[in-house]
């Protein structure tokens, strides 16, 4: 993931600092083909697709009882959570609107979130099969676990940057990516956003995995 030093800093009610993750995405190659099913990922073309209050779904083996300690589920979990508009997201949690630039998006609702665990899973906008879900987002970082909205970053704006990975690395892309024939190999720097500046190692504070 890249950190972004200038998506600093929100306060807690106790007066602790805490931030944000931008551009947070990860690309890993697999050893062989995988029998599931791939998941189609919003295109920029669709950025419009969401709509305050839609419903979508996190998926993972995250935490599922902070009470107990860490609880590492033995199969697959999913909640439902409502699409929030960054400035909405702002203005009903402790998230100052910096935190939430257009590469990110934020989703919420009762007692329903992602957790420490779920981080760099989907966000999913179900279809009618498994086959016709949309991923609209990777669960990124948040305040807590259902305290706070999950932000989760914004598959439209790191579309262009998964499509030349992918197209550069995988022997059979999918073809929704309409990937050249193959190149001399992968980009040397997987972390070329054109509107990304002034990159930080890690942030300052930021809460482990997402809030589910």
């Amino acid at each position: 993931p890249l950190y972004n030093d200038q998506l600093c800093c929100g306060v807690d009610d106790q007066g602790n600092k805490f931030a944000g993750v931008s551009f947070d995405f990860m690309i890993v190659k697999l050893d062989g083909k995988s029998t599931k099913p791939l998941v189609t990922l919003e295109k920029p073309s669709d950025s419009s697709r969401l709509g305050v209050g839609d419903e979508l779904h996190v998926v993972g083996f995250g935490d599922t009882d902070l009470a107990t300690g860490f609880q590492i589920p033995h199969r697959l979990h999913e909640v439902s959570v409502n699409y929030l508009d960054n400035r909405d997201c702002a203005r009903e949690s402790i998230y100052p609107l910096k935190l939430l630039p257009p590469e990110t998006l934020c989703a919420t609702d009762s007692q329903q979130d992602g957790c420490q665990g779920d981080s760099g899973g989907p966000l999913l906008v179900k279809g009618y099969a498994n086959a016709s879900d949309i991923q609209v987002g990777v669960v990124s970082w948040g305040y807590g676990c259902a305290e706070q909205p999950g932000v989760y970053a914004r598959v439209t704006n790191g579309y262009d940057w998964i499509r030349r990975q992918v197209c550069a690395l995988s022997d059979q892309p999918p073809s929704s990516f309409r990937c050249e024939p193959p190149s001399n190999g992968p980009e040397e720097h997987l972390d070329d956003f054109s509107s990304e500046q002034s990159w930080a190692a890690a942030p300052i504070g930021k809460t482990e995995g997402p809030s589910s």
